[in-house]
């Protein structure tokens, strides 16, 4: 769905593929609407962190979301089964 937006090339499932994984463990294993959670405020994250703190955004996110993991393992939503 991105491939207008982004580039492609050959390595562009690898580049993006710790961004789709991350999503899906902080929005909830087998949770859409976690995922879609998850996706929105992760990315609204990862743009004003690379606003913010330009120097350390990257450093900055992956910090704010291994605390949220810390704080809720089983994501955002989590789906009973």
């Amino acid at each position: 769905m991105g491939a207008e937006i982004l580039p492609i090339d050959t390595y562009y499932p690898l580049r993006y593929m710790v961004l789709f994984l991350i999503v899906v463990a902080v929005g909830g294993m087998g949770s859409i609407a976690g995922s879609f959670l998850a996706a929105m405020g992760l990315g609204l994250l990862e743009t004003a962190a690379r606003y913010l703190v330009p120097d350390l955004a990257t450093i900055t996110y992956f910090a704010l979301v291994i605390l949220l993991l810390a704080l809720r393992p089983n994501g955002l939503i989590v789906r009973t089964q």
